[in-house]
């Protein structure tokens, strides 16, 4: 009997992860140029919540093994560099703020990758 999946239903993870990588980088930068007085602490809470979740969907379905290595690079050079911008006059603090928050979710996006492999390395270990 064939399966009653449609290739509509297949494709909805890769699409979701997609919109929630795309989703964590805009409210990521957003709320990184939000002065942090600015924001209530319980919302600031709540945001990094849900950068957490939008950056763990992300980072376990949407980023294949050709691409995890340079977007790991990438959040490396985001985390180290983050904070030079701090000696720009006025401007210096929304950059630092928009980039340290992006680093954060890119954070949270490398973690999800490296779960999503220690579980495809136990599932091979014991599958084969």
């Amino acid at each position: 009997m064939p399966s009653k999946r449609t290739k509509s239903s297949v494709s909805f993870l890769p699409v979701a992860a997609r919109w929630a990588f795309i989703v964590g980088m805009i409210l990521a930068v957003v709320v990184g140029l939000v002065p942090s007085e600015s924001i209530n602490p319980t919302a600031q809470e709540w945001v990094g919540y849900a950068l957490m979740a939008l950056g763990l969907i992300a980072g376990y379905i949407h980023f294949n093994k050709e691409d995890q290595g340079q977007f790991i690079l990438l959040a490396i050079g985001l985390a180290i560099f983050a904070n030079s911008f701090a000696s720009i006059p006025t401007a210096g603090g929304y950059v630092v703020g928009a980039l340290s928050t992006l680093g954060f979710f890119f954070g949270v996006v490398v973690i999800g990758v490296i779960v999503r492999n220690v579980v495809g390395w136990f599932v091979d270990q014991f599958q084969g």
